[in-house]
C-alpha cells in the first residue's frame, strides 16, 4: 500500500524527500559552521595556556609546541582556563600533558587536525591544578574526564573557555 501511494504520487515524494535532505544538509552546515564556531575554540589560535607553576600563573605559547616542554629551565604544562564573568575572573580547572607515545604520533603538520579531533584525548594525560593536585590520569579515564570538569566560582554560573591571545 505504501509502496502504491509513492508511485502515484512521485512528485510530491520527491520534493518531501529533496525538502528533507536539504533541511539536514542545512542544520549539518549550521551545526559545522556556525554553532561550533565560536570564539573560544582553540583551532581557531594560534596560541595555547601553559603554565609552569601547575597553574598559579599561565601565559599563551605556540599551538605547535606539544606540551610538555621545557620553558626557561622548568617544565611546561598545557592547562584550560575558564571564566564565568568575561575574562574578568579566570582560574585553571586543570593541567595537561601529551604522551610521548602520543608526541611520537603526531607531527607538526597535524596539530590543528588533532586539536578538532577527540583522539587527541587518548593521546592526553590530566591532573588537577595545585603542586599537591594529585596524580596524573589519562583524560579518557572517568578519573580523567572528571578532573577536566570545570568547577564554576561562582554556583550557578556557566563557565566559558578563555581562548588564549
Amino acid at each position: 500500500m505504501l509502496r502504491e501511494s509513492i508511485n502515484k504520487n512521485r512528485t510530491f515524494t520527491i520534493g518531501i524527500s529533496s525538502g528533507i535532505i536539504l533541511l539536514m544538509l542545512g542544520f549539518t552546515y549550521y551545526r559545522l559552521n556556525i554553532a561550533g564556531n565560536d570564539r573560544t575554540d582553540p583551532v581557531e589560535t594560534d596560541k595555547q595556556w601553559v603554565t609552569t607553576d601547575f597553574g598559579k600563573s599561565w601565559l599563551a605559547v605556540d599551538i605547535n609546541r606539544l606540551p610538555p616542554f621545557e620553558m626557561d629551565g622548568k617544565t611546561a604544562y598545557g592547562c584550560a582556563l575558564w571564566s564565568t564573568d568575561a575574562g574578568k575572573t579566570v582560574w585553571v580547572s586543570h593541567l595537561y600533558r601529551y604522551t610521548d607515545e602520543g608526541k611520537k604520533r603526531i607531527s607538526a603538520s597535524e596539530v590543528r587536525a588533532l586539536l578538532r579531533s577527540p583522539m587527541r584525548l587518548e593521546m592526553m594525560e590530566v591532573r588537577r591544578p595545585g603542586e599537591n593536585g594529585g596524580g596524573w590520569f589519562k583524560a579518557t579515564d572517568p578519573k580523567g574526564v572528571e578532573v577536566q570538569l570545570p568547577e564554576a566560582v561562582d554556583k550557578g554560573a556557566v563557565p566559558v573557555p578563555v581562548p588564549a591571545k
